[in-house]
């Protein structure tokens, strides 16, 4: 896009390339001290995706922008942790996948079956229809919220999808809708033996009635969740000692990195130095469902600043009333986070009424089935690695995992510091802190460079 080429020209204008590390992945940051020193720092650690160099970076502040589009959100429902190539979490895998397909063929195609009220959902009905392609559209919300997303005069198409949703009575070529309704079960086998048809049973939310219908796909476009499994060790480090790391000098190296130095290895992933990293964060996120499955009480420990003060007097409240009607509010989704927390605990009820044992509603239930017969299956068991993707303890309610509409991380209004950081010196801005408009989003960046600059004229 334009923004995107802009972004990237203006880079390279201002000779910020060699600040830049492209085509990395992090896999861990950790909160670290020295042991002569009080002053408290951070280490990131990863590695290049192309050459798969492992770097480590020993830094005093940093800042979590990486947007909340990582992991696709799932229904939690049976059936689903299977490997059904037909399954799609994503628009452009549902596009890859019909592109593939005979023009000809496409025509003989089951309905696709598109589980979502949002924009992706709404896209996906416009594209299977403009291809000839009957849909059948689950949305459990009667009264979507499309039109009031984006313009209809500059997308006629959203509000297309929106006007079809909403008079669910009225017969539209290509289109069957299911208000109200949601996937209670997907079928690893099918009843017939076409390899393209497939089963999925839905099931109306008032009624509870269900029934089977044969597609040809099931595109599952409720939204994304960031990944934030690389803090994990943040969120579940909290006063225990044993987590910290000390900085320690190299034996190999007379002299210590200096602070913001960033340590390249020529090791390929599958070196002794990556399985021990891989084994070190196997570890910690092992720890991590260990203090879930115990229900440790204990919250994280919070920084305290003069804002948390403020906002506990009574002018504090004021201020707070006027944000909530406020045109951010609005933007932000704020005004509207009752609605998504009724609709979040009607989901968590339904997901929960199965046959399994009553699970700890803070952690992912994954349904497993051990063969094709349905009748026999086990018990829900806990996902370790949605466990530790959530980022548990540094949201508003650190019992939750991170939930960029409902329940965002817990920052300082005024500089975006993380408030339950084991320390100090970890920002977020975006999404993660509830900004899910770009408008907003250089608003938190002005705080967080605030702020720094505040603390770089202190300190001088």
């Amino acid at each position: 896009s334009r923004v995107a080429e802009y972004y990237e020209n203006y880079v390279k204008e201002m000779n910020l390339t060699k600040y830049f590390m492209n085509d990395t992945i992090v896999t861990m940051v950790t909160p670290i001290f020295g042991e002569e020193s009080k002053q408290r720092y951070w280490n990131v650690c990863g590695y290049h995706r192309l050459t798969n160099k492992q770097f480590s970076i020993v830094c005093k502040k940093i800042i979590l922008a990486n947007g909340a589009s990582d992991l696709a959100n799932r229904l939690g429902i049976k059936g689903e942790n299977l490997q059904m190539p037909w399954i799609k979490y994503e628009l452009p895998h549902l596009e890859k996948a019909l592109e593939q397909i005979d023009e000809n063929q496409r025509k003989k195609l089951r309905p696709v079956l598109i589980v979502g009220a949002g924009l992706s959902a709404a896209d996906a009905v416009t594209i299977c229809r403009s291809s000839g392609i009957p849909v059948v559209h689950v949305y459990r919300n009667r009264t979507a919220g499309l039109d009031k997303m984006l313009p209809g005069n500059v997308y006629p198409e959203y509000h297309e999808v929106h006007k079809m949703m909403k008079d669910s009575q009225t017969k539209y070529e290509l289109y069957t809708p299911l208000p109200e309704h949601t996937i209670a079960e997907l079928y690893l086998d099918s009843t017939t033996n076409s390899p393209n048809v497939h089963r999925v049973r839905v099931q109306h939310l008032k009624s509870g009635e269900k029934r089977d219908i044969e597609v040809s796909f099931c595109a599952i476009l409720i939204g994304s969740r960031p990944d934030l499994k690389f803090i994990s060790t943040i969120s579940s480090t909290g006063n225990d000692d044993k987590l910290m790391v000390m900085i320690h000098q190299n034996s190999n190296n007379n002299n210590n990195s200096n602070i913001g130095e960033v340590i390249t290895k020529p090791v390929v992933a599958s070196s002794s130095s990556q399985a021990l990293l891989q084994q070190q964060l196997e570890q910690q996120q092992q720890l991590i469902v260990a203090q879930q499955q115990q229900q440790q009480q204990t919250p994280p420990p919070t920084v305290q600043t003069f804002t948390e003060q403020l906002f506990s007097s009574r002018i504090a409240k004021k201020l707070l009333w006027l944000k909530n009607i406020c045109a951010k509010c609005k933007h932000l989704n704020l005004c509207d986070r009752s609605r998504y927390k009724f609709v979040n605990q009607q989901f968590e009820q339904k997901r929960t009424k199965c046959e399994c044992s009553q699970q700890n509603p803070s952690t992912t239930i994954v349904h497993n089935i051990s063969n094709n017969n349905t009748k026999n299956r086990k018990n829900s068991i806990v996902d370790e690695f949605e466990v530790a993707a959530s980022g548990f303890g540094l949201g508003e309610d650190p019992k939750k995992p991170i939930d960029c509409k409902t329940n965002p991380i817990d920052v300082d209004k005024y500089t975006n510091l993380v408030l339950k950081a084991p320390q100090k010196g970890l920002y977020a801005m975006g999404p993660l802190v509830g900004d899910n408009f770009v408008r907003f989003i250089a608003g938190g960046a002005l705080s967080i460079a605030s702020s720094l600059n505040k603390q770089i004229v202190e300190n001088d």
